[in-house]
């Protein structure tokens, strides 16, 4: 009886996945994807970039396999869901080409870092020191950029980004 017990005990947590191994795989049929976003809210005629498609003042953007849809009405600059980006082409043209790569890239990370806003964050300015794009002087637009940014829910205040942000960059510049 306790051989049947142990048994039992070891074996539970594979039943219980094979149990909602179906669950998992209905879920993955039925992923949110851009055309979906696009039809909850209401664009007509979305551009929906395909990875490796979109073009931000003729830098190539790629995220993976991960597409990119632009959102007018969307209320920031950008955004991201499990397996897409989204990015507000009416607020991004005001900005700066090296602002602009860097909200693509900071949408980007939240894809392979999870939500961290200060992960995101410096994974973004690795990526335009490592890509060639970010400058001394494109980190002091992204400061200023985003220097009068009130703290929310998910971001620390303005300062305080920017602060994280010069020190990631100082260590990916340093003994250059």
């Amino acid at each position: 009886m306790k051989k049947l017990k142990i048994a039992l005990y070891l074996l539970a947590p594979f039943l219980i996945l094979l149990a909602l191994t179906p669950l998992a795989e209905s879920y993955a049929a039925e992923a949110y994807t851009p055309q979906k976003y696009a039809r909850d809210r209401g664009l007509k005629n979305p551009q929906i970039f395909a990875p490796g498609r979109l073009m931000i003042d003729g830098t190539r953007m790629i995220c993976g396999k991960r597409p990119t849809i632009y959102d007018p009405t969307l209320d920031d600059f950008g955004g991201a869901f499990n397996g897409f980006l989204i990015l507000n082409p009416r607020l991004l043209k005001r900005l700066n080409k090296q602002v602009k790569l860097w909200i693509y890239s900071h949408e980007c990370a939240h894809q392979f870092r999870g939500p961290d806003e200060a992960t995101a964050d410096c994974f973004a300015i690795k990526r335009g020191h490592r890509r060639g794009w970010l400058t001394k002087s494109g980190m002091g637009q992204i400061c200023k950029f985003i220097w009068s940014a009130p703290a929310s829910n998910m971001h620390p205040p303005g300062p305080e980004r920017c602060q994280r942000m010069k020190r990631c960059y100082a260590e990916v510049t340093k003994g250059r």
